[in-house]
C-alpha cells in the first residue's frame, strides 16, 4: 500500500484548511455579532422563554 500524495503535502493543505474554517467561524461570529439586534436576537430571546 503506497500513498498517491506525500504526507507532508497532504498535512499542509490539512493545516490551510483547518486556517480557512477557524477564519470563517471568526467572520460569522462578528457578522452574528453584529447583526445581535435583528432576527437573531429572536431567538436568542425564544430560547430564554423556554427555559425561563
Amino acid at each position: 500500500m503506497r500513498m498517491r500524495f506525500p504526507l507532508k503535502k497532504i498535512r499542509k493543505q490539512f493545516k490551510l484548511l483547518l486556517l480557512l474554517v477557524l477564519l470563517m467561524f471568526a467572520i460569522g461570529f462578528t457578522y452574528l455579532h453584529i447583526n445581535q439586534g435583528k432576527a437573531i436576537k429572536l431567538h436568542f430571546n425564544y430560547g430564554k422563554g423556554q427555559y425561563g
